[in-house]
């Protein structure tokens, strides 16, 4: 399989868009949220499946150890940026879909 299969993970983006969109609705509410971490940076390799389940927001070959971001990664680094807070987020809409 190629990098462009794995990189065009639309259904984490739209799990990443909702919790935040959830994380900031309790925020509003008064909660106490010190941080928030993304499950992982990149692909790695996990006890129960090795290397078949590919959690991260960057894409490892390894074969190679090239790193690649994914829709993900681009999608939270315009996150992290705020260009995505306000429309998503401040005004309570509904998060965007997003296709590769």
């Amino acid at each position: 399989m190629s990098a462009n299969y794995f990189t065009s993970d639309t259904g984490r983006i739209d799990y990443m868009s909702g919790y935040l969109k959830f994380l900031a609705s309790t925020i509003r509410k008064g909660a106490d949220v010190r941080g928030y971490f993304v499950w992982s940076l990149l692909d790695d390799f996990e006890w129960t499946s090795g290397y078949t389940d590919r959690f991260g927001i960057y894409h490892v070959d390894f074969k190679t150890l090239q790193r690649t971001p994914k829709l993900s990664a681009q999608w939270y680094r315009n996150f992290l940026k705020g260009s995505l807070l306000t429309r998503e987020f401040q005004n309570g809409s509904e998060p965007q879909q997003y296709t590769s």
